[in-house]
């Protein structure tokens, strides 16, 4: 099972499930780079 994060590096909520996620050092971590400003969150495959 891969654990998915859609991160945007400007959100301080990231930076903390970042660090938790590394402080675990937790396996098989996805992370999908996400802007919300030109609004990506909007597109087909974050929808799914």
């Amino acid at each position: 099972m891969t654990l998915t994060l859609y991160k945007m590096d400007a959100s301080p909520p990231v930076r903390a499930v970042y660090m938790v996620i590394e402080s675990l050092k937790l396996p098989n971590v996805k992370y999908v780079e996400t802007d919300l400003l030109a609004d990506d969150h909007f597109k087909a495959e974050f929808l799914k």
